[in-house]
């Protein structure tokens, strides 16, 4: 509802663009978000000043690719993996305020073999599962994060490697 209303805000404004036009127009425009990528069709949030402006959003600065600071980690399942089993791996980057890791070749059976990320307290950060790629995960505040792989006792995939982890 809030893309349509945009885009009919857009229209009285222009009332000459194309519908291509628009949706061209709302996905460049968009408030980019991390969080969103792969989501939405903008990666990102729709922005009713930006639109009408016609003004390209600066760079999430919460997006690690967006960031200069990286650590080689060498982090990965066995490919395929095997079923039934729990693995974990510590990451930690003294100093760090933030840290994400990229996961290259993610690829698990959705929904039944996943993968969670949790702070030093413990609190899941996030989770990951399906043919993803490669990923980005979410900034995990402060400077430790752990991954953690459970799989069930059916399909077995690929699994994901991670080379790098992002910081800041």
């Amino acid at each position: 509802p809030h893309v349509t209303g945009v885009a009919a805000l857009l229209l009285s404004h222009e009332p000459n663009l194309t519908p291509e036009e628009v949706r061209t127009r709302l996905v460049r425009t968009s408030k980019p978000m991390s969080t969103l990528k792969g989501k939405t069709a903008s990666n990102g949030l729709v922005n009713a000043y930006l639109a009408l402006m016609n003004e390209q959003a600066p760079p999430d600065p919460n997006d690690p690719e967006n960031w200069t600071n990286f650590q080689a980690v060498n982090i990965a399942t066995e490919h395929p993996y095997k079923e039934s089993t729990t693995q974990s791996w510590e990451i930690e980057i003294p100093g760090a305020n933030q840290v994400a890791v990229l996961f290259e070749n993610f690829k698990t059976e959705a929904r039944y073999d996943v993968v969670t990320l949790t702070n030093r307290k413990g609190e899941k950060m996030g989770t990951f599962s399906g043919d993803m790629g490669q990923v980005w995960s979410s900034a995990v505040d402060g400077d430790y994060v752990k991954v953690t792989f459970k799989s069930d006792s059916s399909v077995n995939d690929f699994g994901f490697e991670i080379k790098k982890a992002g910081y800041r």
